[in-house]
């Protein structure tokens, strides 16, 4: 069976949402098509309710900041897209939500120096691209 892009994606309510990392976002504005495309904002979650990834579409393309999550919720990365493809600086996080490497992106390949942490925040070895 094939599932449309946003079949996850829970249609907020119009009330805008007063806490959380996402406060004061008109939810009326969420998960909304254009033409027939995913346009403006997205937060799509798992078939259990958990957040996967938010970021914003223009008519179907990734652009601006985008946040995805692991399936237990916290965080697994965030940077930037632009003609949807990442793109400018990144950011990967282990589990535990500390970071784990930090770096460039252009047309969704790793560029230049990206510095490498451990899982405790120190610093392991800096890898070029």
């Amino acid at each position: 069976m094939s599932r449309s892009p946003h079949m996850y994606s829970r249609r907020a309510s119009p009330a805008p949402v007063r806490d959380g990392p996402m406060a004061m976002v008109d939810t009326s504005q969420l998960n909304r098509l254009k033409s027939g495309k995913m346009h403006g904002l997205w937060i799509n979650y798992d078939h259990k309710g958990t957040l996967e990834q938010c970021g914003n579409y223009i008519l179907g393309v990734k652009t601006g900041a985008w946040n995805t999550y692991d399936s237990d919720g916290s965080p697994n990365s965030t940077g930037m897209y632009e003609n949807g493809k990442r793109t400018g600086p990144w950011m990967l996080f282990y589990k535990s939500g500390v970071t784990n490497a930090v770096g460039m992106m252009k047309d969704d390949e790793k560029v230049g120096t990206w510095t490498v942490y451990n899982e405790d925040g120190t610093f392991k070895k800096t890898v070029n691209f």
